[in-house]
């Protein structure tokens, strides 16, 4: 049973990834396709036009969220380890 987990974890993470509408969007893309063809409208146009739809909407979505702050190191951390990297302790 835990092969049989891990193997669904693995394609979870595979599939999704870190962006669970992503995957969504391309289930949607492949199911329009699928649709286009069977009516008989040629559908080679489909996937390409929604990659670059959903890859417009991930970036901007990107960009436009709230930007991690940076990492500060204050002056006291970087002394303690100044003296402990050269020997003289604190």
């Amino acid at each position: 049973m835990n092969r049989l987990r891990s193997f669904a974890a693995f394609w979870w993470d595979f599939v999704v990834g870190d962006d669970a509408w992503l995957a969504v969007g391309i289930v949607v893309a492949l199911i329009a396709t699928a649709v286009v063809q069977r009516i008989g409208i040629p559908a080679w146009w489909v996937l390409p036009a929604a990659t670059m739809a959903l890859l417009s909407w991930s970036v901007t979505r990107a960009a436009t969220s709230e930007p991690i702050a940076p990492r500060t190191v204050d002056d006291d951390s970087l002394a303690s380890d100044t003296d402990s990297a050269s020997g003289t302790g604190a």
